[in-house]
């Protein structure tokens, strides 16, 4: 390796397990995924010598030489990889030994960092990343995701021309895919763009109730769509297929192919049991339906979940699908995200008067609620992360007296079974924080917050998560 100070590159340090199962299946490296050194994931040359000088580099890091030039990247694309370093020639046979189902790792251009360490009394300090919750990671992910996954198969289907060049002057993921999914008819265009995204949020790692999406479904379309006649008679039908009764039903192209395309993918969310579908079933399954169903389906997984072998594009020449990547992850990135001041949302917790703040981080508040008297064993604090702008309730605090000792048995049964009574938009996770419950994010500002908190804890009172004297005091 060499070093010296005319080094124009930018160096970041990720340890190789965040670079293996995060970065490798996405091609891109998140930087909150690397350690910060003195307040920056992309550090210079100077930095990199005294980290070598001091040995402040662990063995099973590597260290990542980029040429992207951006101190304030999100992301490191694959494209801007010039090389990567480890600090052993053990650590560098481990990896290489190892199979990678999603990533052919001998395109990656390694070596072993083998210098004379200079002498460096530079003062550094060393912000290791954050422990990865894979549940939440691939939730963030799984849009671009689902996206990038989309766009792949359409160029490996000779359609490069249009979708190499055209999306690159498209400035959010809306507009491409309503590039991806156009149709003569706007509302089919329109329900195809929000239920593709809606099969990106219910991944393979989040689960999947038809009923949940349909009514996600609902919330997210136009009021024109939400109420046409067409689509009343859908939801009618829909459901009484998901209850188990029969209809008959029809899925040739000749009718609104959007809608049979819905149908056949909420009944059969996977491309094998699709593929059986088709050609093994008496059901006359148009071409155009079902290839819209596949769509659908294929975002449930992702480029991601794409091993190495099919991801060879070799037939296009001069091609590197990793600048597609690139410019996807650079997109904004949410289905409806709104994009509020941290400052306004901390200020908002003051127009709850049942509501006192515990504690305030930077991008997080935990709040008590007057009145709610949990059991022991239990917490029932909400938390507001500014970042993601999400809201939990929490349940179990990992790091409280008992820790997660109620969590077993008889407990997660009735958390399973209560899932499906929760309102829309939550669902029970369990993280490094313990048992917390996602709210709906339009909860935080809303001046029902009150009255929505309480019918919820009648929903949750069969968990005996709460005192029977627990009430919400204003």
């Amino acid at each position: 390796m060499d070093l010296n100070f005319l080094d124009k590159y930018k160096y970041a340090l990720i340890s190789k397990k965040n670079f293996t199962r995060y970065a490798l299946p996405y091609e891109i490296i998140p930087v909150v995924l690397c350690d910060k050194v003195n307040d920056h994931f992309l550090f210079d040359y100077g930095i990199l010598e005294s980290l070598i000088s001091q040995n402040l580099i662990k063995d099973d890091y590597i260290i990542i030489k980029t040429s992207c030039e951006n101190n304030n990247s999100q992301y490191i694309s694959f494209s801007n990889i010039e090389k990567i370093y480890f600090l052993s020639q053990d650590s560098f046979d481990l990896f290489y030994e190892r199979s990678y189902e999603n990533y052919d790792v001998s395109l990656i251009n390694a070596e072993i960092l083998n210098v004379s360490k200079p002498n460096s009394n530079m003062e550094i300090a060393i912000d290791v990343a954050k422990k990865i919750d894979r549940n939440e990671f691939v939730d963030e992910m799984a849009l671009k995701d689902a996206v990038l996954r989309i766009l792949f198969k359409k160029i490996q289907n000779n359609l490069y021309d249009t979708y190499s060049k055209i999306i690159k002057e498209k400035e959010s993921l809306s507009e491409i895919l309503k590039l991806i999914f156009s149709n003569s008819n706007s509302i089919e265009t329109e329900m195809r763009v929000i239920f593709f995204k809606i099969c990106s949020k219910y991944n393979v790692g989040f689960g999947w109730n038809p009923l949940d999406l349909i009514s996600d479904f609902k919330e997210h379309v136009s009021e024109e769509i939400r109420e046409s006649n067409e689509f009343l008679k859908w939801i009618q039908v829909v459901t009484k297929i998901i209850n188990g009764e029969n209809v008959n039903l029809l899925f040739d192209d000749s009718g609104n192919i959007t809608l049979r395309a819905m149908t056949l993918v909420l009944l059969n969310p996977e491309l094998d049991y699709l593929e059986n579908l088709k050609k093994n079933s008496t059901l006359s399954i148009g071409d155009d339906v079902y290839q819209l169903s596949c769509d659908f389906v294929e975002a449930r997984f992702g480029y991601s979940f794409l091993n190495y072998k099919q991801r060879n594009l070799t037939h296009l020449k001069d091609f590197n699908f990793t600048d597609i990547i690139s410019y996807i992850y650079r997109l904004p990135d949410s289905i409806d995200r709104v994009e509020n001041n941290n400052d306004i949302d901390k200020f908002e917790v003051f127009k709850y008067s049942f509501l006192s703040i515990m504690s305030e981080e930077d991008n997080k508040i935990e709040c008590t609620i007057s009145g709610i008297k949990p059991i022991s064993g239990f917490n029932l604090n909400l938390i507001y992360l500014g970042v993601d702008k999400k809201i939990y309730l929490r349940i179990i605090d990992r790091d409280g007296p008992k820790g997660m000792t109620k969590f077993k048995g008889k407990f997660i049964q009735d958390i399973v079974e209560l899932q499906k009574e929760l309102p829309n938009g939550s669902r029970f996770e369990v993280n490094d924080a313990g048992l917390m419950l996602l709210l709906p994010s339009c909860w935080f500002g809303s001046q029902n917050l009150k009255a929505s908190l309480s019918d919820l804890f009648q929903v949750l009172k069969p968990l005996g998560i709460e005192q029977k004297s627990s009430l919400i005091i204003s």
